[in-house]
C-alpha cells in the first residue's frame, strides 16, 4: 500500500497545471459555445432565405393536385361521353339504315315521277247554277227566350 501512495504522490501535479488545464478548458468551451451560436444564426439564415422557396414549391404541390383533381374530373367526362357516343352510334347505325331505305323509296319515287307527263289533262267540273240566295225557312227555335 505504501508503495501504491509513493506512485500517487510522484504523479501530483503541480497547482498551476492544473489552473492551466482549467483555463483551456473553459477557453473551449467557451469557443464551443461561440461556434454553436455562429452555426445556429447561419441556420436560421438560410432558412430565411429558402422560405421563399419552399413556399413556391408547396404552392407548386397545391397547384399539381387541383390538376390531378381536374384531370381525373376530366376523364371521368370523357368516359361519360364515350359511353355516350358508343350508344349513339348503334341507334345511328339504325338511323343510316333508315335513311338508305328511305332514299331507295325516294329514288324509286323520282324515277316514276320522272316517266309521269308533264301535263295531265283533267275533266272539266261543272257546277250546277243556283238562283242565288239562301232559302226561306220559318221554324223558330225557341233559344233566345222568345216564344
Amino acid at each position: 500500500m505504501t508503495d501504491r501512495l509513493g506512485r500517487l504522490a510522484a504523479l501530483r501535479v503541480p497547482s498551476h497545471v492544473a489552473v492551466l488545464v482549467g483555463v483551456s478548458t473553459a477557453a473551449y468551451a467557451v469557443t464551443l459555445a461561440g461556434v454553436t451560436v455562429n452555426q445556429a444564426s447561419g441556420e436560421a439564415a438560410l432558412a430565411a432565405e429558402r422560405a421563399p422557396a419552399i413556399a413556391g414549391i408547396q404552392d407548386i404541390a397545391e397547384r399539381n393536385a387541383r390538376l390531378t383533381a381536374d384531370l381525373e374530373a376530366a376523364g371521368t367526362n370523357y368516359d361519360r361521353v364515350s359511353q355516350a357516343y358508343l350508344a349513339a352510334g348503334g341507334r345511328l347505325s339504325d338511323l343510316e339504315a333508315a335513311l338508305a331505305a328511305l332514299a331507295t323509296s325516294v329514288g324509286t319515287i323520282d324515277g316514276v315521277s320522272k316517266a309521269m307527263p308533264a301535263t295531265v289533262s283533267l275533266p272539266r267540273v261543272s257546277r250546277p247554277r243556283t238562283s242565288g240566295g239562301a232559302p226561306a225557312t220559318s221554324a223558330t227555335t225557341g233559344a233566345s227566350g222568345a216564344p
